[in-house]
């Protein structure tokens, strides 16, 4: 089980607990795969460490700390079951692209008391989005699924382009929105993230296989309108974002439909979802540049893997070495 160490962060301020990995959980994943996804996480806490800054954290806590947090989470749904969770009822859908503030907006909800499908949390839920996808389920089986997984916000991202369920239940819908130029060079960075989850060691994860081909369905064959080059083209990419923009929109109720920037802040969305403004700042997390530099860390170790793996074997050899040779030795002795 997940157990917490105090950690010293120099220059950031405060120690603080974070989250690590057992022994017992370690012992459970092959040794192959630990030296190769445990580097390549600590990459990922790093950088949103250095980049933490600009990001949205838990009071008392570290940029560090947070990121050694998100890293442990990816680890935790790669290798070990899910545990049980409350069921939920959905309250909300948004059906907002990729990289229009739908992480700023996860931390606002969170913060209002609800449970968001976002980011991470599609390692453990892609099949499920998947299999609607594939026409081997419907939609409602999927919110079904989500409600049992204890979320009570759909949509986002990778599920916006389920939004017509939302107007036939009658659930309140918020669409995100933002400069489609910059919007365009954002989604560009995210859809190099399907080029490197193609690649060794990472399309050897069944979770991270299915994940790739989701956001591989969202950003190249949805947002495209099927043009499977057309994510290369920003002038393509602007045109499906007006178009969803468009169709939303001009079909759902005003009334049922909240348009919203994410500059707006508080007062908009709580008003829209009958909430009271909390008195504590709108969480604007900035994490643009920490991805980009996270992709950049996990594009290198599509390269340096075999590297990783050899060096994750070392110790393997050092401890058996010896005992190979005590043993060799004793052999001939005798």
């Amino acid at each position: 089980l997940p157990f917490s160490v105090e950690i010293p962060i120099p220059g950031l301020g405060i120690s603080s607990t974070a989250p690590m990995l057992s022994r017992t959980v370690l012992r459970n994943v092959p040794l192959m795969m630990r030296g190769i996804i445990l580097p390549i996480l600590l990459v990922i806490a790093l950088c949103h460490g250095v980049l933490g800054a600009n990001m949205h954290i838990e009071p008392g806590t570290s940029a560090l700390s947070e990121g050694l947090q998100r890293a442990s989470n990816v680890f935790r749904k790669l290798f070990l079951p899910k545990p049980p969770t409350e069921q939920r009822s959905i309250k909300l859908f948004v059906a907002s692209l990729p990289r229009t503030g739908t992480t700023s907006l996860e931390a606002a909800l969170e913060s209002l008391g609800y449970n968001a499908m976002h980011g991470a949390e599609y390692i453990d839920h892609a099949q499920a989005v998947l299999d609607v996808d594939e026409g081997r389920k419907s939609v409602d089986d999927l919110m079904q699924h989500l409600e049992q997984s204890g979320f009570d916000v759909a949509g986002m991202d990778l599920m916006h382009h389920y939004w017509r369920w939302a107007v036939d239940k009658d659930v309140k819908v918020i669409l995100t929105v933002r400069d489609v130029d910059k919007w365009a060079t954002s989604i560009q960075t995210l859809s190099g993230l399907i080029d490197i989850l193609s690649m060794p060691p990472f399309v050897w994860f069944p979770k991270l296989r299915q994940t790739r081909n989701l956001v591989h369905d969202v950003i190249r064959v949805n947002i495209t309108g099927g043009d499977l080059d057309g994510h290369k083209n920003p002038e393509v990419m602007k045109a499906g974002y007006r178009r969803h923009v468009e169709q939303v929109t001009s079909t759902i109720p005003p009334s049922q439909l909240l348009i919203w920037d994410v500059k707006e802040g508080w007062e908009p969305l709580c008003r829209f979802l009958g909430h009271p403004v909390p008195a504590v700042p709108f969480p604007h997390v900035n994490d643009a540049a920490a991805l980009k530099v996270a992709l950049g860390a996990v594009r290198w170790m599509t390269i340096l893997w075999p590297l990783v793996a050899i060096l994750a074997l070392f110790p393997v050899f050092f401890c058996c070495g010896p005992l190979l040779a005590r043993r060799k030795s004793s052999f001939k002795s005798a």
